[in-house]
């Protein structure tokens, strides 16, 4: 049983140190200032609603972040759960779910599983009764899906490319 656990957390804690791999070095004393002076949320972040959360919206978070009901960060990398709703006010690496609602005012990069999904830029998978994106690269699964441009295939009673020859298609619309 334990070595399920493991198995099943892998691939987070994998996405996790990717992350912070990636991560500019701290500044030592008599550095210039950095590009990126956002702190950094690791492992677990907790939210009731900004401002009460580990971090401020201003942070980054790499790890586990669970919103009570709701919680909202910078960029976020890894798994992603709330009671109501989450956000991301730069881009998202992970899986993103909630009941309610799930934004990513950057790029997502893997799954939102929501009623309402949003992103920018969407490069993975969208499920929820209104998925809606700037750009889709990938899958889009819902009553109603919508985006500017699509790459990848899109899943619904309404589907709708608005960068199309023929923008709204029913049940499954192909574009690559």
């Amino acid at each position: 049983m334990r070595a399920t656990k493991l198995l099943f957390l892998l691939p987070f804690l994998a996405a996790a140190a990717s992350a912070a791999e990636r991560s500019p070095a701290p500044p030592r004393p008599g550095d210039a200032p950095a590009d990126r002076d956002r702190p950094v949320v690791p492992v677990l972040a907790l939210g009731v609603v900004p401002p009460l959360q580990v971090g401020s919206e201003e942070s980054d978070v790499v790890g586990l972040r669970l919103g009570l009901p709701y919680v909202s960060h910078h960029d976020v990398t890894g798994l992603d759960l709330a009671l109501l709703a989450t956000g991301a006010t730069g881009d998202f690496s992970g899986v993103q779910a909630a009941p309610f609602y799930n934004r990513v005012d950057g790029t997502m990069r893997g799954v939102q599983v929501a009623a309402f999904n949003f992103a920018e830029s969407v490069r993975g998978v969208q499920i929820g009764l209104l998925n809606g994106a700037t750009s889709v690269s990938g899958v889009q699964i819902g009553f109603f899906n919508s985006t500017r441009t699509l790459s990848g295939v899109q899943i619904g009673l309404g589907n709708y490319v608005q960068e199309s020859a023929v923008p709204f298609l029913p049940i499954l619309n192909v574009r690559f």
